[in-house]
Parts: C-alpha cells; structure tokens; sequence
C-alpha cells in the first residue's frame, strides 16, 4: 500500500512545487523591466532606500550613476520602436556586463 499513498503524495509535491515557481516568475516580473531584465524604478527605489539606511547606519557614502541615451526618442521615431528596443537590451546588457566584471574584480 505503499505506493497507493506515495503517488497522491508526490502529485501534491509537484503542485506546491510548480505554485511556488509560478510565485517566483510573479514576483521577478513586478520588480523588473520586461524588456531589460533590470530592476524596474519600484525595485530601484526599494534598493536605493536600502542603500541610503545602511549608509545612514554605517556613516558611509552612496554612489549613484545615472545615464541618458540622447535622442532615443529620434532612433525611435527615425528606426521604429524595434530599434530603439534593440538599443535598450544591449546597453543593459553593457551595464550588466560592466557591473558583473566590477563584481569579480572586487571578488579577487
């Protein structure tokens, strides 16, 4: 009788397990850019309030970097909207890149 109460028992395993996968795509898509991957401005504010608390806490600094694309609005207009979708992904691809090396280095 064993495996009568190991199969229902699995079954509900899988549920669960496939709920708190669908949970977790749920929670990446509220807090990041669909296009980018990047943490979208809810997640940005959550990690800069948290940077500026721990820098208050520790009496230490924050950097911010910030970054325009000038006239993303004429690539868009002048190339359409998948052009200018294009540009976006490869410069976060760029930030992300740059962030992970820096990461690494620091890692060392």
């Amino acid at each position: 009788m064993v495996i009568g109460i190991a199969v229902p028992v699995f079954a509900v395993w899988r549920r669960i397990r496939r709920q708190l996968e669908l949970q977790s795509q749920v929670d990446f898509i509220t807090l990041h850019d669909p296009l980018t991957s990047l943490p979208n401005r809810m997640q940005f504010t959550r990690y800069l309030k948290t940077a500026l608390d721990n820098a208050g806490r520790n009496h230490s600094s924050v950097a911010l970097i910030c970054a325009d694309i000038d006239r993303f609005r004429e690539i868009n207009d002048t190339r359409g909207h998948p052009a200018g979708d294009a540009l976006l992904v490869a410069v976060a691809a760029r930030f992300r890149e740059a962030l992970l090396h820096r990461l690494r280095v620091i890692d060392l």
